[in-house]
């Protein structure tokens, strides 16, 4: 079971384990009030007849109100709640730019750029980087070789201007290596210390082979994550083109199976883009800096579980 779950925006359960604890003690509670005879267990060892004098003499007591009896339990599930740390997000926390960070790793190969399909990967590019929210973005374009185009940077404006003239004539070499892409992706992630990286593929699944699939377990293992767009020919173009390699949907899908991300097409961009934007915030309150980033209010709740732990202590309850 995860240890973070997000309640609503801004809201937070730091450690929401905890909250697998609720059922049991309600199931306690009501298994010793019922074999205990309300908790007390006087019943089991003192004679019947004898149990009236004692109780008139105060020596015996047991709860007298309804509240008494579930004094323990509601201490008990409010100290539940706290240990599963409610918390927001702490709008004065400092910001950590190199904590995450995309890459867009773009085919350009032949079967792309000559296929119909070059204006879907520029779309889908151009979608993604107005809607990642604050995480630096960098640009990678692939052929048999990979370039880079930009490291990584918050300002994403600065890359819809490269994406925009993208053409079949840019590159410099064929072919369609996406295993080489992926290992400058997880390289420069490793330079700029990113500690949680997406790294997402636009391609037609062109070259993908074991060694792209080992490269995304590699990814994975850093702590990154692989997700792939799939961008298919124009038909009527790959219909008069027989040479050109087919597109491999189905390799994308395992790829991005194994990087723990999504493997989408055109009309799923949003759901790719809510990942994206929101996979930040998961990892940081999943993360040791949970404290510096969310204010726990979890500590608040342990005073309020005195309350009802004040009553147990009431003679006369």
């Amino acid at each position: 079971m995860s240890g973070t779950y997000e309640l609503f925006q801004d809201f937070w359960l730091l450690r929401a384990y905890w909250l697998v604890g609720l059922p049991f003690l309600i199931l306690l509670f009501f298994w010793l009030r019922h074999k205990r005879g309300g908790l007390a267990g006087w019943n089991a060892v003192i004679d019947t007849a004898l149990m009236p004098v004692l109780v008139k003499l105060g020596h015996v007591a047991y709860p007298q109100s309804r509240w008494g009896h579930l004094a323990p339990l509601a201490a008990a599930v409010v100290l539940c709640v706290a240990l599963s740390g409610p918390a927001r997000q702490n709008d004065d926390a400092p910001s950590f730019q190199n904590l995450d960070g995309i890459m867009l790793l773009m085919d350009m190969s032949p079967s792309v750029t000559k296929g119909g399909s070059l204006d879907d990967a520029q779309a889908a590019a151009a979608y993604l980087l107005q809607r990642v929210g604050a995480r630096p973005v960098g640009l990678i374009l692939y052929t048999g070789d990979p370039f880079l185009v930009s490291a990584m940077t918050i300002d994403t404006a600065t890359l819809e201007g490269p994406i925009a003239v993208l053409d079949a004539e840019l590159m410099p070499s064929v072919g369609s290596r996406p295993e080489r892409a992926l290992g400058m992706a997880r390289g420069l992630f490793q330079e700029a210390g990113i500690l949680s990286g997406d790294i997402v593929l636009i391609t037609d699944g062109g070259g993908m082979n074991t060694a792209a699939l080992q490269e995304t377990l590699d990814i994975v293992e850093a702590g990154g994550r692989v997700s792939t767009i799939f961008i298919p020919p124009d038909a009527q173009i790959a219909e008069a083109n027989p040479e050109m390699p087919p597109p491999d949907e189905k390799a994308l899908n395992q790829l991005a199976d194994a990087g723990g991300g999504l493997a989408i097409g055109m009309k799923e961009l949003s759901d790719l883009s809510d990942l994206l934007k929101d996979s930040r915030t998961e990892y940081l309150a999943k993360s040791e800096l949970a404290p510096l980033l969310f204010d726990d209010l979890g500590r608040y709740l342990v005073i309020l579980a005195m309350i009802p732990a004040l009553v147990l202590f009431r003679r006369g309850r």
